[in-house]
């Protein structure tokens, strides 16, 4: 039967037998079940023999004399040989497991030997410790507990675990452990338990289980348990806020890659701090929540920073000597798309002028799309300082603001001004905003007001500008004028319409006497006599 070749780990040892030792290898690790090769580059021979014992006067379970292949063992199929001398073993079993004895001779007839050992191994892939408290998972956090029962456990293994419980911070083996091994069939189970006791003041401790199986192809396997304490964290967050946009990526730091824990957390509504996230020495991690990532050096990564992102953050990590806590305290800024600040009513930003004759009346300023929540401002504003705040008075009416999804805020605030000036002048306002990376908007407005030439009950004096005396005098002299016109062109009617009326009244008088004199003064005997 064909030989197999399996996957085989090795240990080289510095065993007697020269250079026979060197083509061979002195310890043999194989599968369970499968086949296994004890390999032996052997360059040139006449004869091999493989006995599966060292006693004398065994029969060798294997031969080759000559590329020719003998034993018993070999008869069976149990056992073959590959051309280089190497033996094959196969469908491993337990019995099949212990010391196997080389012999060669070589074509200077000289004869060397060599023991070598089969070790055989199933489900390493099970090797991997589980502790009861933490479930499948390779390291787990506890929160709010003193102290915590843990049993540690391998299961259904060889060759058989040797388990071993320790703290981290400072390092130290745990005493009291209670460990059992247990044998079912072929394999082996292990079990030990541990009592997990805060010994320390710090608010995280370290426990690890690990699980040590003795083959050269086998790491030493643990479970990470990490206890928190029931110490209250106080805050140390400092004034500083720090402003992140919509939708960006950002990272928070907490320290570098030696740290051997970084647990992240979250002030939540109650004062309370959530655990969000934690990575342990050898990059394993856990994240809690969604929406979070983190570095091999313990970094927090928020994808994509929204509203719910917003809080105070901790970072709690040690560096050998003491734990050390790293706070940070992030909002959400939105500013919209134009940062000025609107002023209804007015179309024009650079050149906005309301034009009235009112003294008293209304503005309102909105802003629409920014987060977190500002203040809007209205000011009285003026060029080169010739216009005092005593020129105009403002007063709050309403300050009010409305969100659209909870992402922004939509602010208003209108204002009754009053003119205090009695003269015609003009007044300028200002709605400004100071957003939260301190960078400052404004917008200004100006009010022409136009006074009356009759002024109302509460004012006093009249007009004593040079500019407005000259219109008014101006104004008068016109009227003055307007009015001698009028009053001439009324005369003038009046006595045209009596010469008028006189020279009708003389032209009737006189028609009626010519009328008489030719027709009715004529005798009526006489014939008319004929006159031009």
């Amino acid at each position: 039967m064909a030989a197999t070749t399996v996957l085989v780990l090795t240990l080289t040892l510095s065993v007697p037998g020269g250079a026979l030792g060197e083509m061979c290898q002195t310890s043999v690790y194989g599968q369970l079940g499968r086949n296994v090769e004890l390999e032996c580059n052997l360059a040139a021979f006449r004869r091999v023999y493989w006995y599966d014992s060292t006693e004398r006067n065994t029969s060798p379970i294997a031969t080759m004399v000559n590329t020719i292949k003998g034993g018993h063992g070999i008869e069976t199929g149990k056992y073959d040989l590959i051309d280089d001398g190497s033996l094959v073993v196969t469908n491993a079993t337990v019995a099949d497991e212990g010391l196997y004895h080389l012999m060669v001779v070589g074509t200077d007839s000289r004869t060397e030997t060599l023991d070598i050992y089969l070790v055989l191994y199933a489900n390493l892939g099970e090797a991997t410790p589980k502790v009861d408290i933490c479930g499948d998972k390779k390291s787990c956090l506890l929160s709010n507990s003193m102290n915590k029962s843990a049993q540690c456990s391998v299961q259904n293994v060889r060759p058989v675990a040797s388990l071993s419980w320790y703290s981290e911070c400072p390092r130290r083996m745990l005493d009291n452990i209670t460990q059992i091994n247990i044998s079912r069939g072929d394999l082996f189970s292990t079990y030990s338990t541990a009592n997990l006791i805060q010994t320390t003041q710090r608010h995280f401790q370290i426990f690890i289980c690990k699980s040590v199986i003795q083959l050269t192809l086998s790491q030493p396997l643990d479970v990470i348990v990490i206890l928190e304490n029931d110490i209250p964290i106080r805050s140390k967050f400092s004034s500083q806020t720090k402003f992140y946009h919509y939708n960006e990526q950002i990272q928070l730091e907490c320290s570098g890659n030696s740290a051997k824990y970084a647990v992240w957390k979250r002030r939540s509504a109650f004062n309370t701090y959530d655990t969000i996230a934690y990575v342990v020495t050898g990059g394993r991690f856990e994240i809690l929540q969604q929406g979070y990532e983190l570095t091999a050096g313990g970094n927090l990564i928020i994808t994509n920073f929204a509203v719910h992102n917003e809080g105070d953050y901790v970072c709690v990590h040690d560096d050998d000597e003491e734990e050390v806590y790293r706070f940070h305290r992030i909002k959400m800024m939105k500013l919209p798309y134009n940062p000025l600040p609107n002023i209804a009513g007015c179309f024009d930003e650079e050149n906005c002028t309301f034009a009235t004759s009112e003294k008293t009346g209304h503005l309102t300023c909105y802003l629409v799309g920014v987060r977190p929540l500002a203040q809007l401002e209205w000011s009285v504003v003026s060029e080169n300082d010739l216009l005092s705040s005593s020129t105009v008075e403002l007063k709050s009416v309403e300050v009010s603001h409305a969100t659209d999804d909870a992402q922004s805020y939509d602010l208003y605030h209108t204002i009754h001004y009053t003119i205090l000036s009695v003269e015609s002048t003009e007044v300028y306002l200002s709605c400004s905003v100071t957003y939260p990376n301190r960078e400052y908007y404004g917008t200004r407005a100006g009010i022409n007001f136009t006074a009356g030439t009759e002024h109302s009950s509460d004012t006093t004096g009249s007009p004593n500008t040079d500019e407005f005396t000259g219109d008014y005098q101006m104004l008068m002299t016109i009227v003055a004028c307007a009015t001698v016109t009028l009053a001439s062109l009324m005369i003038m009617v009046t006595i045209t319409c009596a010469i008028v009326r006189n020279f009708r009244t003389a032209r009737n008088i006189d028609s009626r006497k010519l009328f008489r004199g030719s027709y009715y003064d004529r005798p009526l005997t006489r014939a008319p006599d004929h006159h031009l």
